[in-house]
């Protein structure tokens, strides 16, 4: 008798969700269906920002198979390393288990951070890091030797003012991972590094040809690029290689 009175009290619940006016029964049943909705002043008072984006952006999430793809609204935090999206002016986490690749198109990216680490389209793809295979972490480049991935995040950091006030901000970092052979290493973006892990003379000529300074993703691709065709010939390059992969 008892369970019989839950079920019932379930569904009056349910049935007074769906008998409310069209945009508040919508913004019931996210609020029933989620229960990480963000509190919006979590982070009043921090100088700048623990988002990636400096809008929420529309961003295409779906599975291997891409027989499912759900349409978002999305930001990543990198503080909490959550997605964020917006359905109905609410703000929740998103639950980004279930999906391998998640793109953004378009994006603009936080003005906190220097242009150079960005690109207009990104992708989070699942299982690039061998260490952490249910983290979605972002494609930077892949062939068939290389695969370039960051990682953004957004640490909290208090400093003392001249005058003594304590001041707490956000301070964006992005870590470069690059695995060659199988084995992960961090990689930093500078001109001599780059050109010391492709150890590669005709790259390094290429480079110093068309004035690439190698501090910069759209260098890096470029360089990529040229150095996956003088040791592989012909064959085809793809930041997307990974996303694709089954």
């Amino acid at each position: 008798m008892k369970i019989i009175t839950a079920l019932m009290l379930t569904l009056c619940c349910v049935l007074v969700s769906f008998a409310q006016a069209p945009a508040e029964k919508d913004k019931s049943v996210v609020m029933v269906v989620n229960q990480n909705a963000i509190d919006e002043n979590r982070y009043e008072g921090i100088e700048k920002t623990p988002y990636l984006f400096q809008e929420f952006a529309k961003a295409k999430a779906y599975n291997k198979g891409k027989n499912e793809t759900e349409e978002y609204v999305i930001n990543y935090n990198g503080n909490s390393k959550e997605f964020e999206f917006i359905f109905n002016d609410i703000k929740s986490e998103m639950d980004a288990a279930y999906y391998d690749v998640i793109e953004v198109e378009n994006s603009i990216p936080s003005k906190h951070y220097k242009d150079k680490y960005t690109s207009g389209k990104v992708t989070f793809v699942k299982g690039i890091d061998p260490s952490d295979p249910r983290r979605l972490d972002m494609l930077v480049y892949s062939d068939e030797t290389i695969v370039i991935f960051k990682k953004f995040s957004a640490k909290k950091f208090k400093r003392t003012m001249s005058s003594g006030e304590k001041v707490e901000a956000f301070v964006p970092k992005f870590d470069y991972f690059m695995i060659k052979d199988g084995k992960k290493s961090l990689f930093r973006m500078s001109k001599k590094n780059i050109l010391a892990t492709l150890d590669n003379a005709e790259v390094e000529k290429f480079a110093k040809k068309n004035k690439l300074k190698l501090d910069s993703e759209s260098d890096l691709k470029e360089v990529l690029a040229y150095y996956n065709k003088v040791t592989l010939g012909d064959k085809p390059s793809s930041d997307a290689v990974a996303a694709n992969k089954n």
